[in-house]
This record gives C-alpha cells, structure tokens and sequence, in this order.
C-alpha cells in the first residue's frame, strides 16, 4: 500500500470493530466459531485486521470471554445482568411462580444468544489450556447462577 494510504480496515472506527469481532467471534456474521478458530480467522470474518483483535483482546482465550459476556448480556454496555430490562420480569413477578416463569425465560433468552459460544468453548477446552481454564470458569459460574 503506498504511504499515506491505509486499509479501510485499519481505519474502522473502533465501536464498529469491536461490534463486528463480536458478531464474529459469536457466530453472527458468517461460520459459529470452532476448535482450531484463529485470531486471524475472526479478524478476516469481521474485516479487521490481525493486530486490531490482538490490540482489542490480546489472546484467544480473552476474546472468547469477552464475547461470552456479550453474549449474555446482549450487548456491551456496563450493566449489570440483574439491572437489564429483560431480568426485570424476574424481580416484579407476583409470586414464586412467576418468578420461575420470569427466570426460566431469561435464561432461554441468555442460551439462545451464548450456546454456540460454550459449545465452542467446550470443544476448544480439550485442546487448548488457556480455553480449558475459561472452560471451568464458565462451568462453575453456569453452576452457581453468575453470569460470564
């Protein structure tokens, strides 16, 4: 490329980048994420360059928990999962009925946007120490109810 002159995916404003590896990286934008994935392998699919995943995440293992949390979430804002207006439900239910009816329906929401992810995350842990680590955080926090 000549001087002065840069890839429109090095100039990606950087709320768009991250958006698009994280659509990547949780299966939205083309292929869900497998065992063996690479960095390069996301950056490509969301258009980005190498070096702006590895900026943005650092390792494999980073940018699977930061779309994990995403994923729960439903998007990257600083709110807590218990403060989002779909848990709502949850606290205002009348009895303890509808509380499990609220909290079941959460839940099919959060599992409907991060399966791929664990999945992924499962397959990878066999392989790969740093994912088997994020692997047994995520299982105990799925075990005790805690998001991410």
């Amino acid at each position: 490329m000549p001087p002065g002159v840069t890839s429109s995916r090095k100039r990606a404003p950087s709320s768009l980048t991250t958006a698009n590896v994280w659509a990547t990286s949780r299966g939205r934008k083309a292929n869900p994420p497998c065992p063996g994935t690479t960095i390069a392998a996301v950056a490509d699919q969301a258009d980005v360059a190498v070096q702006t995943v590895y900026a943005s995440f650092g390792t494999k293992r980073a940018l699977l928990a930061a779309a994990i949390d995403v994923a729960i979430a439903g998007d990257d804002e600083p709110v807590p999962v218990d403060d989002r207006p779909w848990m709502r439900p949850v606290w205002e239910a009348a009895d303890e009925a509808g509380t499990l009816r609220a909290y079941a329906a959460a839940v099919c929401l959060i599992q409907s946007r991060v399966a791929l992810l664990f999945r992924a995350l499962e397959a990878g842990a066999a392989a790969e120490p740093e994912l088997r680590q994020l692997h047994e955080e995520t299982s105990r926090r799925r075990r005790l109810g805690r998001p991410g």
